[in-house]
């Protein structure tokens, strides 16, 4: 396989777009089309509850591979636990090859406090956000990071929901910079890391930090106005502060093996007359 071609999509939002299976079609059909054999979703897909789970069953008959990582919303509101189970995953962070790429997926929805790591929920948070860090990496995924690293020498493309490197907003990993230093450690003595994709924010944003590229990707659903535009926004209807996008943004990346080379490229699917019935 000279070529690998995947897709990248987060922030869907179920709970809270109400047109997510039209843009998740949208998705499905732009990924299809550009030739993709793999797709990923970085987060805040859809909550674990019963009226999503035929929306993860539209994203899992995808005829390529499919990769599922854990957002802050996913666990918001149920347990990491129940998450786990509704995406079909063992653990909240894992390592897959394909296509001569390893792919690596962390959970950094986590909480520390006192020196004690909890996963995310937001009763959790409410309770303990004055005084902990979040979000952060446990010290297990950090460990594993390194050894997935180390035991292969495929060319690595890291997913994660929030960002490793502070994001747009400085709402990345509290302890972003500890990984940050080990990935760039691993390069410096020639480990083939290829980039980091992220979303949680919302917006598209790229840094790049000795020639390691952190890519944050906008929502495939809508931006967020702020906190201090509610008010207004209330007004007009829009209670969340949710402004949809007019289209669906989504990565798609190629990585060409000759070259050791990835090529990641920001497009937007177009919503089409049916979409809402999966079609």
């Amino acid at each position: 396989m000279s070529e690998t071609v995947f897709a990248a999509l987060s922030d869907l939002h179920a709970s809270f777009a109400p047109d997510a299976k039209a843009r998740l079609s949208a998705f499905l059909r732009a990924a299809q089309a550009d030739g993709a054999q793999l797709i990923a979703q970085l987060g805040d897909f859809a909550r674990p509850e019963p009226q999503n789970e035929g929306l993860l069953r539209r994203f899992n008959a995808f005829a390529g591979a499919k990769l599922q990582v854990l957002g802050n919303h996913d666990l918001k509101m149920d347990s990491l636990g129940a998450a786990l189970r509704f995406y079909g995953l063992e653990k909240g962070f894992y390592a897959c090859d394909f296509g001569g790429l390893r792919f690596i997926a962390l959970n950094g929805s986590y909480i520390r406090l006192g020196g004690v790591t909890q996963a995310y929920s937001r009763a959790k948070h409410g309770r303990l956000a004055a005084r902990a860090a979040y979000p952060v990496l446990p010290e297990e995924q950090i460990a594993f990071l390194r050894q997935a690293l180390e035991e292969s020498a495929l060319p690595t493309v890291i997913l994660t929901h929030q960002s490793l490197c502070g994001g747009p907003f400085g709402r990345g990993l509290a302890n972003g910079r500890e990984v940050v230093k080990l990935l760039l450690g691993l390069r410096a003595r020639g480990r083939a890391i290829l980039a980091c994709l992220n979303g949680h924010d919302h917006l598209f944003a790229r840094r790049e930090i000795e020639g390691l590229p952190f890519l944050t990707l906008p929502s495939a659903s809508y931006r967020f106005a702020g906190f201090e535009a509610l008010p207004r926004l209330r007004e007009s209807g829009l209670a969340r502060g949710l402004i949809l996008r007019k289209g669906v943004p989504y990565a798609l990346c190629r990585f060409d093996a000759g070259k050791g080379r990835l090529r990641v490229e920001i497009r937007r699917a177009e919503l089409l007359p049916g979409d809402e019935e999966g079609r």
